[in-house]
């Protein structure tokens, strides 16, 4: 094939095979960087191994069920909220404390970058298994305070301010957890990044 050969190819782009087209490919490389001699390849296939190990498969697990119960605890709020307004945020008008309960619910997704940030950083000091054990804790502890929170009759202002604080908490473990859990899974088995 020499390069009026070529040229007909390539004006005739329809007419193309993918053969050609390596072929060309190849030539034209082979032209760049100055071998003159060159023989014509086959295509090869792509092999991957998708075979995960034991250990593997243990983490994988293990980093999809933290985050999952972690997820249920962050979310679970929401389903309480209108139970959560008469208790801890009492009004003359209903309204106004299921808006409020819910704020208390969206400071949570507010705050979930910052978490991200803070334990990312952590992560990369103490590494990503401590910053995984670290934000299970926190939400755990968080959920606990928020379940035996004593209400607005009991302490007064202090039981939506408590509330507040179990809910950022709440909000810095979620969005610490996930990017760690990503980076963690990830660097457990860096020649299967895509298929975890």
């Amino acid at each position: 094939m020499n390069k009026t050969n070529i040229t007909k190819l390539f004006e005739d782009k329809k007419k193309l095979k993918s053969k050609e087209i390596i072929f060309i490919k190849n030539y034209v490389c082979k032209a760049i960087i100055g071998y003159h001699s060159f023989e014509k390849t086959k295509p090869q296939k792509l092999r991957f191994n998708v075979e995960i190990l034991s250990e593997q498969k243990k983490v994988i697990m293990l980093s999809s069920m933290g985050g999952m119960l972690e997820f249920y605890d962050f979310t679970i709020y929401g389903l309480f909220a209108v139970y959560f307004a008469g208790q801890f945020f009492p009004s003359h008008n209903s309204f106004i404390s299921i808006i409020a309960s819910y704020s208390i619910f969206v400071v949570g997704y507010i705050v979930r970058p910052l978490g991200g940030i803070l334990f990312s950083h952590i992560g990369d000091e103490l590494g990503r298994k401590r910053v995984l054990i670290l934000t299970m804790v926190l939400m755990g502890i968080a959920s606990l305070g928020m379940g035996i929170l004593p209400t607005y009759a009991q302490i007064g202002i202090y039981a939506p301010a408590l509330m507040l604080l179990f809910r950022v908490i709440q909000g810095l473990a979620i969005g610490g957890e996930l990017p760690s859990m990503i980076v963690y899974v990830s660097e457990s088995m860096p020649e299967k990044r895509g298929f975890a």
